[in-house]
């Protein structure tokens, strides 16, 4: 929690316990959280009114759930998502890679714990969850509806032409409460690499040729 005492303070929900942390400036903005340097492990961002940033590393394990990267997650955001509900990529579809196949797959995870709540309730009344993948914000890889949580995988068709670009998989479930996740992929960018070697290798041979 930031303060204009100069300390961003640490509270315990479950024990009340306090800890703290001087920064030396006043802080007002709210405390980001994400895995910023790919470790594995969540990292706190702290803006100041000097406009400065803190980063501080946490031994917690980053989830794709935990993180929250703004103070709205996506449109209306405010609920807490791990263990609770939300949908992430997992951990092997979202490693960045180059794909150079004309289709790809991904696999996610809807998470809903109100399900075991709401499992004996009518058909008509039970959960939806609504998932949308998007490439960029606007081109559309996929639309459809489920009606229980779990993991699924899906196959999409890559894009056309060479790029880099951000995966938007968001869901929204019969409330109207949108949960969101996000990663990058690139397509053919570094087909060049292979190449290299069907130009340098004819030369290899005729120099080993040559000298042997």
């Amino acid at each position: 929690v930031p303060s204009f005492d100069g300390y961003v303070y640490f509270i315990n929900g479950a024990s009340g316990c306090v800890s703290r942390v001087d920064i030396g400036e006043n802080s007002y903005t709210m405390v980001l959280v994400d895995d910023l340097n790919s470790n594995g492990y969540l990292d706190l961002l702290v803006t100041t009114m000097n406009g400065n940033l803190f980063c501080f590393e946490t031994e917690v394990p980053a989830h794709p759930l935990m993180k929250w990267s703004s103070q709205t997650q996506g449109v209306n955001g405010f609920t807490y998502r791990y263990d609770h509900a939300g949908i992430f990529v997992t951990q092997q579809s979202r490693q960045f890679r180059d794909v150079r196949t004309q289709e790809f797959e991904i696999e996610f995870e809807i998470v809903d714990t109100r399900v075991l709540k709401l499992r004996d309730l009518p058909e008509n009344r039970r959960p939806i969850y609504e998932v949308q993948i998007t490439l960029g914000k606007s081109h559309v890889l996929l639309h459809r509806s489920y009606d229980a949580p779990g993991i699924y995988r899906e196959t999409l068709q890559s894009p056309p032409t060479r790029r880099v670009a951000t995966i938007h998989v968001s869901m929204r479930n019969e409330h109207s409460q949108f949960f969101f996740d996000e990663f990058a992929l690139s397509w053919n960018v570094f087909c060049w690499r292979p190449i290299k070697w069907l130009v340098v290798l004819p030369f290899a041979v005729m120099l080993v040729g040559v000298l042997f």
